[in-house]
């Protein structure tokens, strides 16, 4: 070979390498800052509070955990709107590029046209997102056909109030329940539950939301009633409890003939002014660690009613920022993510990640960094399977007189989808 050519290969070579080296050290190695992107409802003020107090709290005590954080919040009632409003935030944000682009959505919304935007935004910019939505497998209609790569990285996580609901269906199997009055309040979703929750069950149901006023409430068990229905499970918290309970006393619906069931994101007992009653009552499970923890979260103002609801969504933020950082630090998220905008989108360009955050966030919730406020996480094979993790306290409480007389623990429900109740057959005899 000529000599000329031979030096040319080895100067091509030597540039290529320096060049090489060179790159490589201008990308900053081991964990940075995390950019995140939230969206919310307007109205869901649980989560707003949440999450607002879960990034302050990192911010004080590591502060080099996050970056820049932009939070968005819509109104599901005007999804063209809310979008406009989510791609001029996102817009402005990764147009020029660089380390400070968002590494993950913290998607808060819970249902309706709003979270529908929000999937349907996520998935065509490609964002690692930890979605809050209630709905089970399939229920989210824009992230029912993902692509391989991004089943990995958007990732749905189920909330308590999404799998409390299915307590009564595992009562009306082992109860051989015939009817049922599902009455819900504001802390729970019920749309998609209509069409699951009671399939293939034989139980003759309705499924509403609870009125405000103490005539609206009336009117609404009378309704009720006339349907021949007397079995009322009620999905909500203290205060709504009671109002339905007071106004079954006065229509003398708490007799033996008819059947009460109450479930709740708070550690509280039913009451009322009911002559004689009894309820078999749901409500999560604390341990003394649990105890601990949020004794000193909602001292500080951390965590609102109700603290199942707050804690998941504290925990959830705390958990992905963690989750981020872990990737940043082992490689398997960029320093300097590559992101479209909204306008360049085009139906076909969503940028290809290659980064399994399910398994990242596996991987998190094994190190001693994380330590959950109240509920763990269950982590599936794909979304509509991963959910908080707690249980369920079950007990018989008798009221008489407007003072409770006995409550008897009957055991514990695991919450979950199609998750056996665990309870003595005492509940049997009794109800």
């Amino acid at each position: 070979m000529n000599q000329h050519w031979v030096l040319f290969i080895l100067t091509y070579v030597a540039i290529h390498v320096v060049g090489q080296q060179r790159k490589q050290q201008s990308i900053p190695k081991g964990p940075r800052s995390i950019n995140l992107f939230v969206i919310n409802d307007e109205n869901n003020d649980v989560a707003n509070r949440s999450v607002g107090n879960s990034l302050k709290n990192i911010r004080d005590k590591h502060p080099e955990w996050l970056g820049n954080v932009l939070i968005v919040k819509i109104n599901g009632a005007e999804p063209h709107e809310a979008l406009e409003k989510i791609c001029s935030t996102w817009d402005k944000a990764v147009r020029n590029g660089g380390p400070n682009v968002p590494d993950l959505l913290l998607d808060m919304t819970r249902s309706g046209f709003g979270a529908e935007t929000v999937n349907s935004f996520t998935s065509a910019v490609g964002i690692p997102t930890l979605s809050t939505q209630f709905g089970q497998i399939d229920d989210l209609r824009h992230w029912r056909d993902l692509t391989d790569d991004k089943k990995l990285y958007l990732i749905q996580v189920m909330q308590p109030a999404d799998l409390i609901p299915d307590a009564i269906r595992q009562l009306s199997i082992q109860m051989n329940i015939s009817n049922a009055a599902i009455i819900f309040d504001d802390n729970f979703i019920m749309d998609h539950k209509y069409k699951s929750l009671l399939v293939n069950v034989p139980t003759r149901h309705v499924i509403v939301k609870s009125k405000n006023t103490k005539k609206q409430i009336d009117e609404q068990l009378t309704r009720i009633r006339s349907l021949d229905l007397v079995n009322f499970f009620i999905l909500s918290n203290d205060k709504v409890l009671t109002s339905i309970l007071d106004d079954a006393e006065a229509k003398n619906f708490t007799n033996k003939k008819y059947g009460w069931y109450g479930f709740s994101l708070d550690d509280v007992d039913p009451k009322c002014d009911c002559k004689n009653i009894t309820i078999l009552f749901f409500k999560p499970k604390i341990t003394t660690l649990n105890q601990q923890r949020i004794s000193e979260l909602t001292t500080k103002g951390s965590l609102p009613k109700p603290i199942l609801t707050s804690a998941f969504y504290y925990d959830l933020t705390k958990l992905g920022v963690l989750a981020m950082r872990l990737s940043t630090e082992d490689g398997s998220w960029p320093y300097e993510p590559p992101h479209i905008t909204c306008n360049e989108y085009n139906g076909n360009n969503t940028p290809i990640r290659n980064f399994d955050f399910l398994k990242q966030l596996n991987k998190t919730m094994t190190n001693n960094d994380f330590q959950p406020t109240f509920a763990s996480f269950y982590w599936g094979r794909k979304n509509g399977q991963h959910h908080a993790k707690f249980d369920m306290k079950v007990s018989l409480i008798v009221i008489d007189n407007g003072n409770t007389i006995s409550t008897d623990e009957l055991g514990t429900w695991e919450a979950g989808i199609d998750s056996p109740l665990k309870v003595t057959y005492y509940i049997y005899l009794t109800i």
